[in-house]
């Protein structure tokens, strides 16, 4: 005799353990509303045939990744949290640039980074900062990884509604984006979105030695922990933790959990806000060591600035 019920309570229970998102054990009717939504998309009459499609070997990567980009929540706008913002212009990027002038080259990494706004955002800033050192030669890399492969297209297009936009003023606006051809939406300039680039990350393979490799000088994770259970939330930080370089900082969101991150590393308070740096970074200058990346065929290196 079929268990329709047991069947849907082991499909919740895997994507759970695939995702992490523990957000949704107390929140069972909206995940469920969801997988009947791919299920019905993919024609599958139940759960026992929507987990044997995601098991197949042929079919089943591309299934979980329209999962993902199903159960995932994808939307931030540019420069979001203020606070963070101006901890990054006034203390941690200008610390930074200082640390790391002898090789000049920055390495960061927007975990979770949704419709792209956050690394972007980061490229804005980052772009006016050099220009205003005279220090336009730095080679950038700036990585925005994310599980929704839906997510990632709309950051690669850089193409942006007036919510993804409301904390930025008229004026920055026209400097920084161009208009959209159909009047409504505004699109990011090349000379920042050259400075970024996009891949697919399940922030869950970190622990295991997953992901992109460090080390990394700064690490956004905002917004995205808030959805795991605390234990696993501190396993994902401590594996960002032993990617930052050694003057590396790492912001968290304002609702993530941040309490027990003191055990290995360093937290700087700010004005409304904290930040974390690799334990024993507060001292001395960066390593004058190049970092290694992995570049797409026929590139060398990031962007010039």
């Amino acid at each position: 005799m079929s268990d329709p019920r047991g069947a849907f309570e082991r499909l919740a229970a895997r994507v759970v353990a695939r995702t992490g998102l523990h957000y949704y054990a107390d929140k069972t009717d909206l995940l469920e509303m969801v997988l009947r939504r791919r299920m019905d998309a993919r024609g599958c009459a139940g759960p026992t045939e929507y987990l044997a499609l995601l098991s197949d070997d042929a079919a089943g990567v591309a299934e979980w990744r329209a999962l993902e980009s199903a159960v995932t929540i994808g939307e931030t706008f540019f420069f979001r949290y203020a606070e963070q913002f101006h901890a990054l212009e006034r203390t941690i990027l200008p610390d930074l640039l200082t640390r790391l002038r002898p090789r000049r080259a920055i390495r960061i990494w927007s975990v979770g980074c949704a419709n792209g706004a956050e690394p972007y955002s980061l490229a804005i800033l980052l772009h006016r900062m050099l220009r205003a050192r005279g220090e336009a030669d730095w080679d950038v890399e700036i990585l925005g990884t994310d599980i929704s492969e839906q997510a990632l297209e709309r950051a690669r297009r850089a193409e942006y509604g007036a919510w993804s936009l409301r904390d930025v003023g008229a004026s920055e606006r026209r400097r920084w984006f161009r208009p959209a051809p159909c009047g409504r939406h505004w699109i990011l300039r090349d000379v920042y979105r050259r400075m970024v680039r996009f891949a697919y990350g399940n922030i869950m393979d970190l622990p295991a030695g997953g992901g992109p490799g460090g080390p990394f000088d700064l690490i956004l994770c905002r917004n995205v922990l808030l959805y795991f259970e605390t234990a696993r939330a501190l396993d994902l930080v401590r594996a960002m933790a032993e990617r930052l370089s050694p003057p590396g900082w790492l912001l968290l969101g304002h609702s993530d959990p941040i309490g027990e991150c003191g055990a290995f590393l360093d937290m700087v308070t700010f004005a409304g806000t904290v930040a974390f740096r690799a334990a024993g970074a507060r001292h001395g200058p960066a390593a004058p060591c190049r970092f290694v990346r992995s570049a797409a065929p026929g590139t060398a290196g990031g962007p010039r600035v």
